[in-house]
């Protein structure tokens, strides 16, 4: 029996390479120790992807999270649940933040390019019904357009 255990590639012996890996998956964390919460449930996000305003997803975010807003680290590993796409991608090679005003900073500084410009008196001339659009619908994207 002792031969055939030997014939096993090493890394598929019983026992190896248990005392090399971090107790848990902490060391993959980008925030600080998180302090738990009792019962905490996560709420529904509608999820960034790099594009929209950054701004609006993180007052959202927060209004989400205002019952935490004290517990910081929390706020940290929550976020990229909030995160899809080009922006989840972002936040995984992201290093260590020591906090989350560090970590929000971090988001509002590499989106910063995403923040919508006010559309100007020409732009909103040139918005026209589209097809299939009651008026009702066209005057309301125009509003939204213009605010």
């Amino acid at each position: 029996m002792h031969g055939a255990r030997e014939r096993l590639p090493r890394h598929k012996q019983k026992g190896y390479g248990h005392k090399r890996k971090p107790s848990g998956y902490s060391y993959l964390a980008n925030c600080p120790q998180v302090i738990k919460v009792p019962k905490f449930k996560a709420p529904e996000f509608v999820n960034y992807d790099g594009t929209g305003h950054l701004r609006v997803h993180l007052r959202v975010f927060c209004r989400k999270m205002a019952s935490y807003g004290d517990n910081q680290p929390l706020l940290c590993q929550i976020f990229p649940n909030s995160l899809t796409g080009p922006a989840a991608t972002w936040y995984a090679r992201l290093e260590k933040t020591s906090s989350w005003r560090e970590m929000a900073n971090f988001f509002l500084e590499y989106y910063r390019f995403n923040t919508e410009i006010a559309p100007d008196r020409i732009v909103l001339q040139r918005t026209e019904n589209k097809s299939g659009e009651s008026f009702r619908e066209y005057a309301q994207r125009w509003c939204e357009l213009a605010a």
